[in-house]
């Protein structure tokens, strides 16, 4: 793997995204206090662009009559149909049947933000 230079730490906004464009693909790197996660830019169930969305929680699977807030910061959710994916793995959150969002290492050394290809 190679890793490839895509900014300085305090080019990205905490929980925005920021896209980064890595030879012909677009990914957006996301900011989560002081974490860096890197997905595809569709959302896997019509493709709906991501780029402007901010990362949030949602409301976690409970017992009857309890409400869980959970996943803070790492849900990213698609403007179209409100599908919520978590950044930091990929997957669905509530698992349904269209796959997940592709994700890419990205790591930090000096500052220096890295993506991993």
């Amino acid at each position: 793997m190679s890793k490839i230079l895509i900014g300085n730490v305090d080019e990205f906004n905490n929980l925005e995204c920021k896209p980064v464009q890595v030879g012909r693909k677009k990914v957006l790197v996301w900011r989560s206090n002081e974490k860096f996660y890197g997905t595809q830019d569709k959302c896997p169930h019509q493709g709906a662009s991501l780029e402007c969305e901010v990362l949030t929680g949602t409301m976690m699977p409970t017992k009857p009559k309890s409400l869980e807030y959970g996943l803070d910061g790492l849900v990213v959710r698609c403007p179209w149909h409100k599908w919520e994916y978590d950044v930091a793995t990929g997957d669905s959150v509530f698992e349904t049947e269209n796959g997940c969002l592709k994700t890419y290492n990205i790591s930090v050394e000096d500052e220096k933000v890295y993506i991993e290809l």
